[in-house]
């Protein structure tokens, strides 16, 4: 499947979990609207800050999908859930802030 189905698809799904959830805490009234909103708001600019800067600096983005056990054993990486490479060479499995993510691309 490619990058941007999967990605659709993913959002299709948390879209009826969480949209099945408001409707549960609704009915039950414990919902705080403002603070809804207000996370919303902000998972929106995020999502928009990311793109934005990645954009900005030029990186590309590489997912390489992982299907069977056979494909995850003979991956070229040692963590098979998240590993990042730059130039061809492994760098670190850790998950890292825009900053430093930046800061190890642009040297």
């Amino acid at each position: 499947m490619e990058l941007t189905k999967a990605n659709g698809l993913t959002k299709a799904v948390n879209f009826s979990t969480n949209l099945s959830a408001l409707v549960v805490f609704l009915l039950r009234g414990q919902v705080i609207i403002p603070l809804g909103i207000v996370a919303g708001l902000f998972n929106i600019a995020g999502n928009y800050i990311g793109a934005a800067r990645f954009e900005k600096n030029g990186i590309d983005f590489k997912a390489i999908r992982i299907s069977d056990r056979e494909e995850a054993q003979n991956a070229p990486t040692p963590i098979t859930t998240y590993s990042l490479f730059c130039d061809g060479k492994y760098v670190t499995n850790e998950q890292m802030n825009d900053k430093k993510f930046l800061k190890m691309v642009n040297g």
